[in-house]
Order: structure tokens, then sequence, then C-alpha cells
């Protein structure tokens, strides 16, 4: 069960003039993956939601979380990327207050 509080200091992709960027997270274990909703004109959003990924091999999986810009007229832009070992969650049983940087 990954929750999924809160991003800080996020890229501004949408330039000075156009507002800040709309953040989105894909969050993906294994063959598993979830979209997390776009927060909107945010380069710190808060989404406090909480997704569950099966975990079928403890070794060598881990949850990928790739953070894009949401633009509506193009591509939307890459912001970062972590990857947490799911390993490492299954050795303490579990992590709260867990950053990571992109």
């Amino acid at each position: 069960r990954v929750k999924l509080m809160r991003a800080s200091d996020l890229v501004n992709k949408d330039g000075f003039a156009s507002g800040k960027s709309d953040p989105y997270i894909i969050m993906t274990v294994g063959a598993h993956t979830h979209r997390v909703p776009t927060i909107n004109d945010t380069c710190n959003p808060h989404w406090d939601l909480t997704y569950d990924f099966p975990i079928e091999v403890v070794q060598g999986q881990e949850l990928l979380l790739e953070f894009y810009d949401d633009d509506d007229r193009q591509d939307d832009e890459f912001l970062g990327r972590a990857k947490i070992q799911t390993s490492v969650v299954a050795e303490r049983g579990y992590i709260e207050g867990y950053w990571v940087d992109l």
C-alpha cells in the first residue's frame, strides 16, 4: 500500500507568464500502474491518496514514480522520476514520511 501525500519544489514547466506546472504522477509496480490525478497550477501539490499494489516478487521489484506536467494543448512534459525498492518496505514492514529526490 502506498499513501501518496505530497511533492515539493517541482520544476515549473509552464513558464513565468502562464502559471505553474500542473503535476500528476504515474506510479508503477511490476505490471500494475495507477495515474494520480492532476493538481493544477502548483509546484507543491498535495494529494493525500492511497493506492494498493500487489507485490508478487519482493526482490528486484520497485515502485516507480514518474512526474509529469499536464498540458492541454501539447504533449505532457516530464518533471522527474524516483524509484523505491520494494525490498526496503518488506524489510521494515512499514515506512512513514519517506521522501525521495527526483
